[in-house]
């Protein structure tokens, strides 16, 4: 099977427009993990991540573009 996957990092202190429950609500069937990402690692990669994969790619564009959106 082939997928598509995608690393989408938040960061502490963005006001984004969707709450995790608004992601998970959405998009539960493709997300393959969430995580709090360690205080050590945040700079680089967010302090929350989601593993997300989908058979087609505009819906990975879709879903970075609605988990990093902010008001």
């Amino acid at each position: 099977r082939k997928y598509y996957a995608a690393h989408i990092a938040r960061r502490e202190g963005k006001n984004y427009l969707h709450t995790n429950d608004d992601i998970f609500r959405k998009y539960k069937e493709k997300i393959a993990s969430y995580t709090a990402v360690p205080a050590i690692f945040a700079d680089v990669m967010g302090n929350e991540a989601f593993l997300v994969r989908s058979r087609v790619e505009t819906d990975i564009k879709e879903m970075i573009e609605f988990i990093q959106a902010v008001k």
